[in-house]
């Protein structure tokens, strides 16, 4: 059985972690370099860094903040955040990302992923998904620049793109529970799971231990990422691990503080 993931998410915008609901209302939490280091520290099994600003202004992440937190993160560091062409992969890589998140750039271009996927491996390319529930074509649907801009394209049709164009793994940020609190969309991360065969990191919901129980047993989830709970100081991943553990759910590694 695969063992699970904790991985916290670092939402950076002018250079500082901030966290919001459904992206708004953004609050400052800190230092990214900081809490990366932290993190480290306290049992994270990867790290997720968006620079979720860029799109907006039109860049790519900058560098030297990647660089900086690989120098204290010697874990999989997973970066995303504008990256709307190969150069853009290239110089993430040689920043010292471990993995490329790429989302609303494949949307403009799907050959991106093959791109990437061809020249760094799949393994090393995440297929990063926003999706909303549409109350009107009663679906999930893609969306963009946090929610504010629906494209009309059936999440799991797009799901298909991602696995043809050769993603090798995907997160599925769900806008309607980020930030809440209330768990995650278990319902349609047990479709997406059981639908696919990658590895699924799910993203958006998580507000206590139970919320992990349940994503990791009813679902085909092996990855969950969250961000308020744990910059809140809320939970802490060792203490989320030991009671993971308790319930005989497989960990990558047990921290012990």
């Amino acid at each position: 059985m695969l063992k699970r993931r904790i991985i916290p998410c670092l939402d950076v915008k002018n250079g500082q972690v901030v966290k919001g609901v459904r992206f708004k209302n953004l609050n400052l939490i800190g230092d990214p370099v900081s809490l990366a280091k932290y993190y480290e520290a306290h049992g994270a099994d990867e790290l997720v860094l968006y620079d979720i600003g860029a799109s907006e202004e039109g860049r790519s992440i900058r560098r030297p903040l990647v660089t900086a937190i690989k120098a204290v993160f010697a874990l999989p560091l997973t970066v995303g955040g504008g990256v709307g062409s190969l150069e853009d992969v290239d110089a993430l890589f040689a920043s010292g990302a471990d993995k490329v998140s790429i989302n609303s750039g494949a949307i403009k271009d799907p050959e991106l992923i093959r791109q990437a996927a061809e020249k760094y491996g799949s393994q090393s390319i995440v297929g990063s998904l926003d999706t909303a529930y549409n109350p009107t074509t009663h679906q999930y649907e893609i969306v963009t620049g946090g929610g504010k801009y629906p494209t009309g394209i059936p999440l799991v049709d797009w799901i298909d793109v991602l696995i043809e164009k050769g993603a090798g793994e995907l997160v599925i940020n769900v806008i309607d529970t980020d930030g809440m609190q209330s768990g995650y969309a278990l319902p349609l991360l047990s479709q997406i799971s059981n639908r696919v065969n990658l590895p699924i990191i799910a993203s958006g919901g998580a507000g206590k231990p139970e919320d992990f129980i349940d994503l990791f047993t009813k679902t085909g989830c092996t990855g969950a990422l969250a961000a308020s709970i744990f910059h809140s100081g809320q939970l802490t991943i060792p203490h989320l691990k030991k009671i993971l553990k308790e319930n005989g759910l497989p960990i990558r590694k047990t921290a012990v503080y």
